[in-house]
């Protein structure tokens, strides 16, 4: 899945498991107007690992995200969780895309 808007949050999270392994999560939200007539609503995601590597936006950045959504239980509850696979700039932002910054086009 897939979804646009603008970064209004971004909190890295990472530590140690109690194994001491070194891990890497942040939590990003963005909003956007995909509300019932056009109502601002916000989307909190999970990025893990590679997702965290890459991510180089900042608040106010307009962004899409690849997604998936999961759920798992506990204790007979059920929790569901967005986690952010690939995040992107969109096109019209100030900021060139990787593609544009290569071309060598003379106009």
């Amino acid at each position: 899945m897939d979804i646009t808007g603008t970064i209004v949050s971004y909190q890295d999270k990472s530590g140690v498991s109690n194994a001491g392994k070194e891990y890497k999560k942040a939590e990003l939200v963005i909003k956007n107007n995909d509300g019932y007539n056009d109502k601002e609503v916000h989307y909190a995601f999970t990025l893990f690992g590679k997702a965290m590597e890459s991510f180089n936006h900042k608040v106010g950045d307009q962004v899409s995200i690849m997604f998936n959504i999961e759920s798992r239980q506990w204790k007979d509850r059920w929790f569901t969780e967005l986690v952010a696979w690939k995040v992107n700039m969109t096109v019209g932002d100030s900021a060139p895309s990787q593609e544009m910054a290569n071309d060598d086009a003379p106009f």
